[in-house]
């Protein structure tokens, strides 16, 4: 009765500290999308001065507008330090706020030279970032593609005619290999990861690509990578294409502060 009960306690144990382990990680990804999203101090500057301008000058505007603003407009009229530019390399003198209103409230505020094509357009190619073919690729143990898109990390993984292609950084949905093709033909809005675009981000035999759970490659038919127990079933892992409309609202691509983009 003694031992019956002693297990019966032991057993309660383990599932509180299972419980905590997971609430505990939770709230350490709460945390970690709060972190993210805080706008930069330079970024925040030039919002606020475009906010102001707009409040002081709101009966020039109809009341459900999309107004442009210069930097150079906010510098010249004051709502901004012309010391900001100088600071800060992707702001320049012709780059454009929107501020989006309606119902005379401003509701939506981004700059135009921070859409993420831009951004991956103006970066410097190094050892994780390559021109390969016609497009660029991160690669190896890139540490600065992370994304946060629809509040899940993503990886960016090429940049390739004027589209950015991001993938999941985690496991996505499970699928039999007799339904897998159903899946992306009813999928439309998600695009196989193919074999030659996981070799392309190899680097000294080394991808951000590998994880360790086995997952789907698309080569004319699906095959499944990292299946060492011969399973008939894997995790999709689906590229998600991005176009021009897709701003980079703040974030520096790592993973503690991924960019948060949004359409």
């Amino acid at each position: 009765m003694k031992n019956k009960y002693k297990i019966m306690v032991l057993g309660i144990v383990f599932v509180l500290v299972i419980f905590g382990l997971f609430k505990s990680q939770i709230l350490n990804y709460q945390k970690l999308v709060q972190a993210s999203i805080v706008d930069n101090e330079i970024n925040q500057l030039v919002i606020d001065g475009s906010k102001k301008m707009v409040t002081d000058n709101l009966n020039k505007y109809e009341k459900d507008e999309t107004i442009n603003i210069t930097i150079k407009e906010l510098v010249e009229k004051g709502y901004i330090d012309k010391n900001i530019v100088s600071k800060e390399k992707n702001i320049k003198l012709d780059d454009v706020v929107f501020i989006k209103l309606e119902d005379n409230k401003i509701v939506d505020v981004y700059i135009k030279n921070k859409s993420l094509i831009n951004l991956l357009t103006a970066k410097e190619l190094n050892d994780t970032y390559k021109l390969i073919g016609n497009d660029n690729y991160y690669v190896g143990n890139a540490l600065d593609n992370y994304v946060l898109y629809n509040n899940e990390l993503y990886r960016i993984v090429k940049l390739s005619n004027n589209k950015v292609y991001i993938i999941k950084d985690n496991k996505d949905e499970y699928v039999s290999v007799y339904e897998i093709e159903k899946y992306y033909k009813k999928n439309e809005d998600k695009i196989a990861l193919t074999s030659e675009e996981y070799n392309k981000t190899i680097a000294n035999n080394v991808t951000y690509l590998n994880k360790n759970f086995e997952y789907y490659l698309y080569d004319g038919e699906f095959n499944i990578i990292n299946n060492e127990f011969g399973y008939d079933r894997a995790y999709t892992r689906s590229l998600i294409e991005l176009d021009e409309s897709v701003v980079v609202e703040n974030g520096s691509g790592n993973f503690t502060n991924p960019l948060v983009i949004s359409e």
